[in-house]
């Protein structure tokens, strides 16, 4: 009987350990499940990362062209006033026209040899194109009963993101007359 009883225990024995080889297998499989989702939850992570980096490049490149875009607009109005402030007639002719001003211009008109009439190219940091346009006899330009003409400085350019149609813009306008210059309202 004792060898009987042996067995008895050599069975639950045998029992035991097929019992432990199950569950180191069953430990192991939901070892393996758990990095599985825990690798997706790391790409999902890394990728939305990813993500809100590109987001933030992109927003970054176009506040730093629409920066420059600013400055070249304002520089436009500049040219334009100083060309009113030394001589008037000369600034007085040039109403009623676009011109094209490239970023080396000191001053506006076709006998500048640097700006051309609209429309315009490229013709700043192979980015931006820059047009200064002048209106003359506009009311909201009007001071004490000065007539004044309208000066628009618009500089364009194309971020990749509308196809080659330079669809970003900044205009600066100001209001010019013989005796003074007065922001738009």
């Amino acid at each position: 009987r004792e060898s009987g009883r042996g067995s008895t225990v050599n069975n639950s024995k045998v029992k035991m350990q097929k019992s432990k080889v199950s569950i180191i297998y069953k430990e192991q499989g939901q070892s393996l499940v758990e990095v599985l989702i825990a690798i997706g939850v790391v790409i999902i992570i890394l990728s939305s990362l990813t993500v809100a980096v590109l987001s933030s490049l992109t927003s970054t490149n176009f506040g730093r062209s629409q920066n420059a875009a600013t400055q070249y607009a304002q520089q436009g109005i500049e040219l334009a006033r100083q060309v009113r402030n030394s001589d008037y007639a000369v600034f007085d002719g040039l109403a009623g026209k676009d011109y094209c001003v490239a970023k080396a211009c000191t001053t506006i008109g076709i006998g500048a040899g640097c700006s051309s009439l609209a429309p315009c190219a490229v013709n700043i940091d192979n980015t931006f194109a820059r047009d200064v346009s002048f209106t003359k006899n506009l009311p909201k330009c009007q001071l004490q009963g000065a007539t004044g003409t309208e000066v628009k400085s618009t500089v364009a350019w194309d971020d990749g993101k509308c196809g080659g149609t330079r669809c970003r813009k900044v205009s600066v306008v100001s209001c010019m007359t013989k005796i003074n210059t007065v922001p738009t309202p």
